[in-house]
């Protein structure tokens, strides 16, 4: 059975340790929204987690943050999991008026994913660079 919860500041730590089991940097508490970032729970274990970032334009948004916990890889109930939450979050954006979503794989398998979602792929070999201000 699924469940999808909204994200809390009391989940961070859990959320963070996922990013780090996975040899990943972990965004910071600031970065993720409270209001559109949702847990999804296979029975009562947290399995992923996903946010929205919502624009001022309604063209288009972003999901980002996209992880899932290293211990609940029970691989045919993360896939259909997988969907569910993409299905959620989707929904979540058509109901705030947003007409695209924008979404990055930093790795070959949600890649995979994407397309298998529907997802058309926009730009390849890209770098992305940040200035801390």
């Amino acid at each position: 059975m699924f469940t999808i919860k909204r994200y809390t500041s009391k989940d961070y730590d859990m959320i963070k340790s996922w990013w780090e089991a996975q040899k990943m940097m972990p965004p910071t508490q600031d970065m993720l929204p409270l209001d559109s970032t949702y847990i999804l729970c296979l029975e009562d274990t947290p399995a992923l987690c996903v946010s929205i970032y919502f624009t001022n334009v309604k063209e288009y948004c972003y999901l980002e943050c996209f992880i899932g916990n290293p211990e609940a890889n029970n691989k045919p109930q993360r896939r259909e999991a997988t969907q569910i939450l993409f299905d959620f979050v989707c929904d979540k954006i058509r109901e705030r008026g947003h007409k695209k979503v924008v979404w990055i794989s930093p790795t070959p398998t949600l890649t995979r994913y994407y397309k298998t979602w529907g997802l058309e792929p926009t730009i390849t070999n890209v770098d992305t660079f940040c200035k801390v201000l």
